[in-house]
């Protein structure tokens, strides 16, 4: 069941770092060669149909969307999806990358329902990349959804990509390894 695997991305940050560095090992700026947009419209739309698909398996299968904390909430990823609709629906650049960018950059911070984003500092994996996870197995679980792997790793790693660490950070985890 999806939410028993949420939970293991949460809780289990050894597997859930493996996982965040395997995603970066996949991660080839040719995958963009793959993602199934012809024009910028196009993107826009199919992204549009993708986030509420997303949104709604989400919530389907227990997200709550309440567990958000305020500042990262359901105002916020409404704020996220009309910025992301008024940049990408204008910008001139190229559809697979206006696609990618306008999945991650309305759903960047969904891993706030999962980790605390004030308290994340104790953490090696935080809202950004659990946000990533989640995202990727949720994507992977529901093929109606229409994501091919490649579209899936692209905008898995963008969100996780999300949060830029300006140095280094060591972290003792829950199961006491120290990791970067």
């Amino acid at each position: 069941m999806v939410t028993e695997e949420i939970s293991r991305i949460v809780n289990d940050e050894a597997s859930s770092y493996d996982a965040i560095q395997q995603l970066r090992f996949d991660f080839n700026p040719n995958l963009f060669n793959s993602v199934r947009v012809d024009s910028r419209q196009e993107a826009v739309d199919r992204a549009i149909r993708v986030i509420h698909d997303t949104l709604s398996y989400a919530q389907d299968f227990g997200f709550n969307f309440s567990d958000i904390d305020p500042g990262h909430g359901i105002g916020h990823l409404i704020r996220d999806y009309v910025n992301s609709l008024a940049l990408f629906g204008r910008l001139e650049v190229d559809p697979r990358h206006a696609f990618v960018g306008f999945l991650a950059g309305s759903l960047h911070d969904i891993g706030c329902a999962l980790v605390d984003r004030y308290k994340e500092s104790s953490r090696a994996v935080r809202h950004a990349e659990v946000g990533a996870l989640f995202l990727d197995k949720l994507l992977s679980k529901n093929p109606a959804i229409g994501l091919n792997e490649a579209e899936r790793i692209a905008v898995a790693y963008s969100v996780a990509a999300h949060t830029h660490y300006l140095k280094p950070s060591r972290v003792e985890c829950s199961d006491k390894v120290t990791r970067v």
